[in-house]
């Protein structure tokens, strides 16, 4: 008898050293990131363990071996089991914590629902939960980091309102370019100008400083969008603002360069006959000159209906009309010089004539040059007499 109790105590002793040891082995894998190990040891103690206090903290380590392990569903198993034991060794804050973290991973929802408190809201924000506008609302009334502020902002970005909210209190030095750049053209596209204003003071690239023109001209403030077109020139000004350009010039009625007009339309024969026109309005004689030399015979053909225009407003000399004179209809053109006195010029441009009108015209101008026998010369080519008694 007294041989099995020696016996049984042995066996007993056994064990007790055997679970110590999966205790002690656990404890100095956690330790040292053996997770795996650490897990393995620590649930061999507590399936065979009678020592209470041991196996509460033997739970602990366990449950942040899983957690360490990305062993969600088991960690939070195994945090329930203790989370609401008074315990000088458990970190209760940790905990706390802990358990919202794994909810993110879990349970969304109940994550949000359980956070209460700046640092467990931090945690649900932080992750890749998307939580209630509640939820946010909440989370605002705390003093948060940019990152924080943003993370929110992008989750909540469909509900305008939250997202107004937001903005005031980001500090738009800190944060990256790219999210100064949305949060600019979002406000914008919401018509929040004082907040798109906000970001264009701390950043400004191609797309800001385009729209930014766009927003001076919608409202009126042409004086405004030639200064700021003027000064950020270095930026990739779009086509459209180049129009914007050209329209605030003429709202205010200043000259502008009428180069400006290429980088306005697209179509060469549109660039050719606004440049024209441009030029002319502007009573630039030497650069209309200028112009029409630059132009190839296919593009000089654009501006033949323009050339009434010109001659009434002189833009024109010898070598110019010479360059016009492939224009398929030139005697309105050369009316008008026979009205301003311009006989030679009527001769130069129509001679040597092809249909009665023209040999009238060039008629006329010998004859106010005193040329009677080459006037002459060019009544008697008129087929139809009739027309030069009218």
């Amino acid at each position: 008898m007294l041989k099995r109790l020696i016996l049984l105590l042995l066996f007993i002793s056994n064990l007790a050293f055997a679970a110590d040891e999966d205790y002690l082995v656990g404890l100095s894998a956690f330790e040292d990131g053996l997770y795996d190990v650490a897990s393995e040891s620590l649930e061999d103690f507590i399936a065979s363990a009678n020592d209470a206090e041991k196996v509460i903290y033997a739970k602990f380590i366990l449950y942040r071996s899983y957690l360490l392990e990305n062993k969600f569903e088991k960690a939070l198993d195994t945090l329930s089991q203790i989370e609401n034991i008074n315990d000088k060794r458990l970190d209760k804050t940790l905990i706390k914590k802990d358990k919202i973290f794994i909810l993110t991973k879990t349970d969304c929802e109940k994550a949000a629902i359980e956070a209460n408190g700046k640092e467990l809201i931090q945690i649900v924000i932080n992750s890749k939960c998307n939580f209630s506008d509640d939820f946010a609302k909440k989370a605002l009334d705390y003093k948060l980091e940019n990152s924080e502020l943003l993370n929110i902002f992008y989750k909540k970005v469909d509900n305008y309102n939250i997202a107004e909210k937001i903005f005031p209190k980001i500090n738009l030095v800190d944060i990256s370019n790219a999210d100064k750049e949305y949060l600019a053209k979002y406000f914008y596209k919401n018509k929040n100008y004082d907040y798109f204003w906000d970001v264009y003071k701390v950043y400004k690239n191609d797309e800001l400083v385009n729209l930014a023109l766009s927003r001076l001209y919608e409202i009126e403030n042409y004086d405004g969008f030639i200064k700021s077109f003027e000064f950020n020139k270095k930026y990739k000004l779009s086509k459209s603002n180049y129009c914007k350009l050209i329209k605030s010039y003429e709202k205010l009625g200043i000259k502008y360069d009428c180069a400006l007009i290429s980088k306005c339309v697209d179509k060469k024969e549109d660039e050719v006959r606004l440049t024209s026109a441009c030029i002319i309005k502007n009573y630039d004689p030497k650069t209309y000159s200028d112009f029409i030399y630059s132009l190839k015979s296919s593009e000089l053909k654009l501006l033949c209906e323009d050339i009434k225009n010109a001659i009434s407003n002189d833009f024109y000399n010898k070598e110019i009309l010479t360059k016009f004179k492939s224009c398929p209809d030139l005697r309105a053109a050369a009316k008008t010089m026979f009205k301003k006195g311009k006989y030679n010029e009527v001769i130069d441009l129509l001679t040597p004539g092809n249909v009665d009108e023209d040999f009238i015209l060039i008629s006329a101008s010998y004859e106010k040059l005193g040329n009677s026998e080459k006037a002459k010369e060019y009544l008697d080519k008129i087929k139809d007499k009739s027309k030069f008694s009218n």
